[in-house]
């Protein structure tokens, strides 16, 4: 009996005192200015915890992409400022593809490996005047060529089949085409040339994740780049600044090197002529 009381007394000796949690928003610390620089956003709700946030960001990611036709979609004219800015006319967008840093997957690792030994989503983006996202498609893995991006898209079979008309700006790894544009077409400074892929960089930049390696399978980063596009647009459109950290100049993200992509079509090749002897007036 007395060795019974004994073991009951020892265990509530070294029972662990209470510990009342902090139940406070973390975020209430922060000033509005200070919730952009350090999140990238203005003020939401926060739930702490890693298995919470991360049902957070797959929730609302998933969300966001839902809503990618509402906020990302193409113009339904030209973009006057391309003419305005830098005398191009019948321009409705800038393409270019950018890869997305992710961890080694587990299935078809090799396919992710791009160009520069590291594995990627190979994103195509595609821009207006403004650095307004139209068009993203983020769904292919890193080696895949940005000229079959280009071919296999809906953006390109809507080209093709004259559903969009205008014309869209690319570099030198894509094939010239009655609706695209290659680099011959070189604008007269390098300040405009870098400026058509400046976006790319911005949108980088408001989003650190999209700079870094993103540890999820490429189905999710890809559901995160989408999400991405969408918050970008809205920043856009809401005159956001970027956070006082990054309003340095942003670079462009330009390949200054690329493999010509031998396709051509001998009608673009007469409109770029004619567009470069318009603009040499």
């Amino acid at each position: 009996m007395a060795r019974l009381i004994y073991r009951l007394h020892d265990r509530r000796a070294f029972r662990r005192e209470r510990v009342m949690r902090d139940r406070t928003n973390p975020l209430d610390i922060y000033g509005d200015r200070e919730l952009i620089e350090r999140f990238r956003f203005s003020r939401l709700q926060h739930a702490t915890g890693q298995e919470w946030t991360s049902r957070a960001i797959r929730r609302v990611s998933l969300a966001l992409q839902s809503r990618a036709q509402i906020h990302v979609c193409l113009p339904t004219q030209e973009e006057d400022k391309f003419r305005r800015d830098y005398g191009i006319p019948g321009i409705f967008g800038c393409i270019d593809g950018t890869h997305v840093r992710i961890q080694v997957p587990s299935k078809n690792e090799c396919l992710f490996v791009n160009r520069k030994g590291f594995h990627s989503i190979n994103v195509q983006v595609v821009c207006d005047a403004n650095m307004k996202l139209i068009d993203v498609v983020a769904r292919w893995y890193g080696s895949a060529h940005d000229a079959r991006i280009l071919r296999e898209s809906a953006l390109a079979q809507s080209c093709e089949e004259g559903r969009h008309s205008g014309i869209m700006l690319c570099d030198s790894g894509y094939p010239l085409k009655k609706w695209l544009m290659t680099p011959v077409m070189v604008p007269r400074t390098e300040q405009e040339r870098q400026s058509n892929y400046r976006c790319i960089g911005v949108l980088k930049r408001r989003f650190h994740c999209l700079h870094s390696e993103i540890r999820m399978e490429p189905e999710r980063v890809c559901t995160i780049v989408c999400a991405a596009a969408v918050l970008h647009n809205i920043c856009t459109d809401k005159s956001m600044p970027l956070p006082a950290e990054d309003l340095g100049p942003v670079e462009a993200e330009v390949e200054h090197i690329r493999e010509q992509v031998a396709e051509e079509d001998v009608a673009a090749r007469l409109i770029r002529s004619n567009i470069i002897r318009l603009i040499s007036l």
